[in-house]
């Protein structure tokens, strides 16, 4: 936690941090040095998120003290809400953030506080051939606010799909969106 405070003062932890989280057997622990990382900022701390994010063949036989899915899925989430607290923005976020959608984990509400860098994204991923992807880019779109133009394209479009299941929220909003997509009525004038 006080590293976390100290912000950019802390760049000197920056590789402990990066060991904890690749090596460390605690999710928990994990996810604080994520969060650490993210807080501290930089260029420094945007490698070493985006491979937690991503993920390495050694994680599931870490020797997690929790069960290994639950753990890793855990860490990648901690790495992605962390990530996102960077500003600038890490060149490699929001590629490695998409690249999660459809997954039983993916960063959607990492995607959500990112807000609009994230929108020419994620309406493209819309149009992924994978139902689940284009499902998670489109919840994410209606989640961002406020509505860009680009993602009100993106979502009357998604309108159309009639394979795409949305909860009630989200498809209130797309409702309200065909509804203002429309032209007005037209009015007899006798």
């Amino acid at each position: 936690a006080a590293l976390q405070n100290m912000g950019g003062n802390a760049r000197s932890a920056v590789p402990a941090l990066e060991h904890v989280l690749a090596n460390n057997i605690d999710a928990n622990t994990c996810v604080l040095a994520a969060r650490a990382l993210g807080k501290i900022g930089g260029t420094e701390a945007c490698a070493p998120l985006a491979q937690a994010i991503v993920g390495s063949k050694n994680d599931e036989s870490r020797g997690w003290n929790t069960d290994a899915v639950n753990a890793v899925n855990g860490v990648r989430i901690g790495a992605a809400d962390a990530i996102v607290e960077i500003s600038p923005v890490c060149p490699q976020t929001i590629p490695i953030l998409i690249a999660t959608l459809g997954k039983p984990w993916s960063a959607t509400s990492a995607l959500t506080k990112l807000g609009s860098p994230a929108i020419p994204a994620l309406a493209a991923a819309s149009k992924s051939p994978n139902l689940s992807v284009r499902e998670d880019a489109v919840q994410t779109l209606a989640a961002i606010s406020p509505v860009a133009p680009a993602a009100v394209r993106a979502l009357t479009l998604a309108l159309r799909d009639e394979s795409l299941d949305l909860d009630s929220r989200q498809a209130g909003l797309l409702a309200r969106l065909r509804m203002s997509s429309r032209p007005p009525p037209r009015r007899w004038t006798g």
